[in-house]
């Protein structure tokens, strides 16, 4: 009986034990449509084979403002909740998951307990855990406002966890043939060639690589990302590397070798190598033969989110195109400015660099591959279009920057000419910007001071402007005669 007790004991606390939790930072929330990232750092979980848990705490009033979603540290992103619980109030110790037995559309604020998100947290499944993953919360309305008190985020059951437990992955450069159990750390090598230009998403929040390999003029190895090229036609070769935005970055090419996994520890053939503050590289390979292949390890000294770009521009050795099996193209992303009255723009027309017309937008918009963008009921922020193919994803951010101006609403009023003088502007619906101006002009500035024993019935145009935006409405004035009162003598 002791024996048994003793087993249950041991059996309980190690299924408790493989539940790893982390707690995320916290904050407030801002009102009307701001993007807000709440951050928590996950260490030692590995890959994601094992069920996600997100639980917070968020004190708001009216929670169908909130939109909320989960992104992990390769940029992937997934709803939680969108516009839930109406004119209620409040997220009490609610959690996400997937096996809960109610889905958070049909929940009612205060939420209190496990709900099923909106978006599948399976999606997370085979990424690796290990790095920063954010909570994004906005208030898509006016008027509520409030903060996330506390919010965690659960790994429950994950196998692949453990500090030393290496790395199994083949296409690593850190392969380990002799390692049973993978801890996630393993560093996969991408291949590419130089017959067109590759982009690759950068390495974000990654920590400095450990010893082995000879880092030549690498004093730090922040944000590392792997790749690899094998000579098809012998001769030189001059790379061309940078970053979209401009961004610090570093490189590091080794070789000849005659594999690409499992040589972290060998690395030692430094044929090139750069450590400027410049986010503009070049790589110069000489006299490569037919068959070796090349290793770079290029860095993201800035830690900011952003594409490395490779071009061959130079020598007249060549790339073997055919280890590049899977292709994805999210292009190159850029910033824009649009009115608040201006029509629908496709955010993919303004990617550069021909991307695929097969990625998804996030946050999410109409019009599939294209992102319809509407400035009067999008908001601004940072748009990602992401590709994937072969569970390899790249993204491309679009800023977007939405300029308001606000002349108000159309309105027709009705006046006697015997009525006081009036400010027209008083009589503009909605919420009209100031210091705009009246066509016809009237006296008294944006005020437009109507008298109606002076001033004509028509058509009174109120137009606001910043320079950039334009936008106005229309003010109908209907003046009537007051006839003198006829005066009857006996």
């Amino acid at each position: 009986m002791q024996f048994s007790y003793l087993l249950l004991v041991f059996l309980l606390f190690h299924t408790i034990s493989t539940a790893q939790i982390f707690n995320g930072s916290s904050g407030t929330i801002p009102d009307n449509n701001a993007w807000t990232t709440f951050s928590v750092d996950v260490s030692d979980v590995g890959i994601i084979d094992c069920d996600i848990i997100v639980c917070l705490n968020i004190t708001h009033t009216w929670t169908a403002d909130l939109d909320i979603q989960l992104m992990s540290p390769y940029g992937t992103i997934v709803e939680l909740s969108s516009d839930n619980g109406g004119s209620a109030n409040n997220y009490y110790n609610t959690c996400f998951d997937m096996s809960a037995s109610t889905n958070i559309t049909n929940g009612i604020a205060p939420f209190i307990g496990s709900y099923v998100p909106e978006g599948d947290l399976s999606t997370f499944d085979g990424q690796i855990a290990d790095g920063v993953w954010s909570l994004i919360i906005r208030d898509d309305a006016w008027q509520d406002s409030g903060s996330l008190n506390s919010w965690s985020i659960e790994f429950d059951g994950c196998t692949n966890t453990g500090e030393n437990s290496g790395c199994t992955d083949s296409t690593a450069v850190n392969y380990n043939p002799s390692v049973s159990i993978d801890d996630g750390s393993c560093m996969p090598v991408l291949p590419f060639c130089t017959d067109s230009t590759y982009i690759y998403p950068a390495s974000v929040d990654v920590p400095n690589l450990g010893n082995g390999p000879d880092y030549d003029c690498l004093y730090t190895t922040p944000n590392p990302a792997w790749y690899y090229l094998q000579i098809s036609e012998s001769g030189n070769l001059v790379i061309d590397m940078h970053s979209d935005p401009p961004y610090d970055i570093d490189f590091i090419v080794w070789g000849p070798l005659n594999q690409y996994s499992g040589v972290f520890n060998s690395l030692n053939d430094v044929v090139d190598c750069s450590y400027s503050a410049s986010g503009y590289e070049t790589a110069v390979i000489t006299n490569a033969q037919v068959g070796e292949i090349y290793i770079f390890l290029i860095t993201n000294y800035s830690n900011e989110e952003c594409n490395i770009v490779f071009e061959q521009t130079g020598g007249d050795g060549a790339t073997d195109c055919s280890i590049v099996e899977c292709n994805h193209n999210a292009g190159v992303g850029t910033s824009l400015e649009f009115c608040d009255n201006d029509g629908v723009f496709n955010l993919f027309d303004a990617l550069q660099g021909n991307p695929d017309s097969t990625g998804t937008w996030q946050p999410s918009l109409s019009g599939g591959f294209l992102g319809a963008f509407d400035p009067s009921s999008n908001s601004s922020g940072t748009y990602s279009y992401t590709v994937t193919d072969c569970d390899v994803s790249e993204l491309a951010f679009v800023n977007v920057n939405i300029i308001g101006v606000d002349a108000g609403e159309n309105n027709v009023i009705e006046l006697c000419d015997t009525d006081d003088p009036i400010n027209l502007f008083d009589f503009i619906p909605g919420n009209p910007n100031l210091n705009g101006s009246w066509s016809p002009v009237l006296p008294n500035g944006y005020l437009g001071l109507f008298d109606p024993s002076l001033n004509l019935s028509g058509i009174y145009t109120y137009t606001i402007t910043n320079g950039v935006c334009l936008d106005n409405s229309i003010t109908e004035v209907q003046t009537f005669t007051v006839s003198p009162t006829q005066i009857t003598y006996d």
